[in-house]
């Protein structure tokens, strides 16, 4: 027999009888919308373009156990590739490490170096095929501890920070280290660029705060080293560091000055 009283049961089909109970519902009542995803959008991309990075710094000296940084981005993004080269240090102590949204993850899990090269056995010239990655050993030498190559195709997102440094761990020897780093960031448009005085790596979040507080929305905030033939020295390369803020048209056409002029007074860059 069925329910005599089918208040409780609404929107569900009864056994008996054997018709559907109306039931009208009014959307323009609910509080809170849920739209339907697919499961691919972990990073909001609406309205905004996916732009090419690039850091690198060149024939770095690094002293016994000591770190060098070669980006630090606040914003979203994708890793795409990374280069390394090391001379002078064995092949175990050559570090180019990677941090993620502050998460710190080892070479062995990013691939990142020859250090991870060198402890899975890749240790000869040519493409390595590392699952979703590849790996172009071009130079490994460990009679002399030269030692060259460049990992491709992870395509690993990050949804807040980017963050690579060289680390000699030797404790004995110094090192010359070259790092590459390839990535993209989910921008609006436009790139502000200056040269720093010194490195303002560890005020990237800070200046990011700064500007979507006082000056609207900043996509993403970029210190890196930036490797450049010197044009009266063919055979030099330097590192210049560089400061880059990524904002909308808008801001770019109307603030870009008053944004440049509080970093100077703040003594983060010069022209």
């Amino acid at each position: 027999m069925g329910e005599p009283n089918q208040v409780r049961w609404v929107g569900i089909r009864p056994v008996e009888p054997e018709e559907d109970i109306p039931v009208k519902t009014d959307y323009s009542k609910a509080s809170v919308k849920v739209y339907a995803s697919d499961g691919s959008s972990v990073i909001p991309v609406s309205d905004r373009r996916l732009k090419h990075f690039a850091a690198s710094a060149s024939e770095v000296t690094l002293d016994p156990n000591t770190k060098y940084t070669v980006l630090n981005a606040n914003g979203a993004g994708i890793l795409v590739g990374i280069g390394h080269r090391s001379w002078n240090v064995a092949a175990g102590n050559a570090f180019f490490m990677c941090e993620l949204d502050g998460y710190t993850f080892n070479s062995y899990i990013v691939k990142t170096d020859i250090a991870y090269a060198n402890a899975y056995g890749i240790n000869s010239v040519g493409i390595h095929e590392l699952g979703a990655s590849v790996m172009a050993v071009t130079e490994w030498d460990e009679t002399n501890n030269r030692y060259y190559l460049f990992q491709y195709n992870d395509k690993i997102p990050f949804a807040e920070s980017i963050y690579f440094y060289l680390w000699n761990r030797d404790s004995s020897n110094q090192a010359t280290m070259w790092g590459y780093v390839h990535y993209h960031l989910y921008t609006s448009s436009r790139v502000i660029s200056l040269k720093t005085k010194h490195s303002v790596s560890k005020y990237v979040s800070e200046i990011k705060r700064m500007i979507d507080k006082d000056y609207k929305k900043c996509d993403a905030v970029i210190w890196q080293i930036e490797s450049n033939i010197d044009e009266f020295e063919q055979v030099k390369e330097k590192n210049i560091a560089k400061l880059h803020i990524v904002v909308d048209d808008d801001v770019f056409e109307k603030l870009k000055n008053k944004i440049i002029n509080r970093l100077i007074k703040e003594r983060m860059v010069c022209l």
